[in-house]
């Protein structure tokens, strides 16, 4: 194979690659939206909590349960079905809990990336005296 026709599928492959998984998150971000949305205005403050802790695919009958707005529901319900269809995904573990912990997750993880010294290790090869034991190496 030719390396200039490789290096032109590798670079097709990566677009395509970052086109789909920026669909995914699009996808996950217009869905935690709309579920934010609704805790905002259709959830009263002694549900919030269960609101919360409560798996993204089970939030429409919780919303029933309450008598919250039957649209929100409706359409809560809805987006669920077409996230879960286009990540090809089950949303029955995910709550707004742990996107909150993930995201918090993240920011540390970033603000230690950030921090952390740049430590190169050292790679150079000294050579041995004739008294050491072991291999001689010159550089």
């Amino acid at each position: 194979m030719n390396l200039k026709d490789l290096k032109s599928a590798f670079s097709q492959f990566t677009k395509l690659e970052l086109s789909t998984s920026k669909k995914r998150e699009q996808g996950y971000n217009e869905l935690i939206q709309n579920i934010v949305a609704i805790r905002s205005s259709c959830i009263p403050p002694q549900v919030l909590s269960a609101f919360d802790t409560t798996p993204f695919n089970q939030l429409p009958t919780l919303l029933d349960r309450i008598n919250a707005d039957p649209l929100a529901s409706s359409d809560l319900r809805l987006k669920i079905s077409v996230t879960e269809k286009e990540q090809n995904r089950d949303l029955s573990k995910l709550n707004l809990v742990m996107v909150q912990d993930t995201i918090q997750s993240s920011k540390r993880w970033q603000n230690i990336r950030e921090v952390a010294p740049a430590n190169k290790p050292d790679t150079t090869i000294t050579k041995k005296g004739k008294l050491s034991d072991g291999p001689s190496f010159e550089r």
